[in-house]
């Protein structure tokens, strides 16, 4: 015999579980508001930004001109001396022009206004 052995005897006589299980009156509105709330919270933390990134960068390239310096998503710089509809034509250094896809580019760069000396 264990020592524990009593204590099942002991909680068999407790007195009867039904005073403990009396629902909240509003436990079923609790848990009908779980699952929308983390909907909610899955949509505000992850497909949201995303939304916005998208549209930031569908902006960008709609505002593309001739002239702007820019950098791709491979990393290189340049001014765009062309462009059409879907694609970009890149001068990254005296007579060397490049063409990339519209979507490549990736930023804008600002100039500098200032000299440096």
């Amino acid at each position: 015999m264990t020592i524990f052995s009593g204590y099942s005897r002991v909680l068999a006589q407790v007195a009867p579980w039904e005073w403990v299980a009396e629902p909240l009156p509003f436990a079923g509105v609790m848990e009908n508001l779980v699952l929308p709330g983390l909907v909610l919270i899955v949509y505000m933390a992850f497909i949201f930004p995303q939304l916005k990134k998208r549209r930031d960068q569908r902006d960008l390239l709609n505002s593309l001109a001739e002239g702007d310096e820019v950098v791709t998503s491979s990393g290189l710089h340049g001014i765009i001396s062309a462009l059409d509809e879907s694609v970009v034509y890149i001068e990254v250094s005296d007579g060397v022009e490049l063409k990339f896809s519209r979507d490549s580019v990736s930023g804008k760069l600002a100039f500098d206004d200032e000299d440096d000396s």
